[in-house]
């Protein structure tokens, strides 16, 4: 894209948060996209840091960054300075940016929340166990996985999206539609093993990158035993995703869910 980044380290500040917002303004076509059509905006991760969860991130090292809360407030202040969105509330929490938007007797849209204000730190391939025999232990991972309080929306704003869902329908609108962060459909890790003759496999990933290589070596055998492709995405937090579908049972409705992040291009 021959854009150099600013500032060049990693954002950490308020005045770095601000920095970066008022870089991407200066894109052209960015400044034409919101002239021509109103956004309807929310965050995910890097808004924050990566991989971000409720009072962590993936890539926030506090013995030389400093309080992640404090980092987290100052990315969520220069985001409503520089985004075109409503800040919460009085009295609910900064991050409460969950909110609905009724088009006239056609629709509902419910924009959540699922990075800042209930998530769980992730589960990693990283944190696979080990069987006896060496090998993992998918079934302990699963366990981990699947654990009944993994959450991405907490309780509070799950009521909410069924009380949004039923005034819907009770109003007479035909479609809902959810705006949510990450995809929630499940989603298996491709089995490139099928895909390819092993000698070719061989020499795809001998010819990564070093740092890399490892990691992508280990998900080729992981993603043969039918595990998820995306662990940050709702593959990772099932039990969560099985209430909010028992909300949409309770609230007589099927929505469309619309996401992103799904990093397939």
């Amino acid at each position: 894209m021959n854009r150099v980044p600013q500032p060049a380290h990693e954002i950490v500040s308020l005045a770095d948060y601000r920095t970066r917002h008022a870089q991407y303004r200066t894109d052209p076509d960015l400044q034409a996209a919101h002239a021509r059509a109103p956004f309807i905006c929310v965050w995910d991760d890097h808004e924050v840091a990566n991989d971000v969860w409720m009072v962590g991130a993936e890539n926030h090292q506090p013995e030389t960054e400093g309080d992640f809360a404090t980092r987290k407030a100052a990315a969520l202040r220069a985001y409503y300075e520089w985004m075109p969105i409503r800040e919460p509330k009085a009295g609910e929490l900064n991050a409460a940016i969950n909110r609905s938007f009724d088009f006239g007797d056609l629709a509902t849209l419910a924009m959540v929340e699922t990075r800042l204000l209930a998530r769980g730190e992730q589960v990693t391939f990283a944190d696979m166990p080990k069987a006896a025999e060496g090998g993992p232990d998918i079934a302990a991972f699963e366990a981990l996985r699947q654990a009944p309080d993994r959450d991405l929306l907490g309780e509070r704003q799950r009521q909410w999206i069924g009380e949004t869902l039923s005034r819907s329908k009770a109003a007479g609108r035909p479609w809902q539609i959810l705006g949510n962060q990450v995809v929630m459909a499940k989603v298996k890790g491709p089995d490139i093993s099928r895909m390819m003759p092993p000698e070719q496999l061989q020499q795809m990933v001998a010819s990564l990158p070093e740092d890399v290589r490892p990691q992508v070596a280990a998900a080729i055998q992981l993603f043969k035993l039918g595990l998820p492709f995306n662990l940050d995405s709702w593959d990772g937090y099932p039990a969560g995703r099985e209430r909010l579908y028992e909300t949409f049972a309770a609230a007589g409705v099927a929505p469309i869910v619309l996401s992103g992040d799904s990093h397939a291009f």
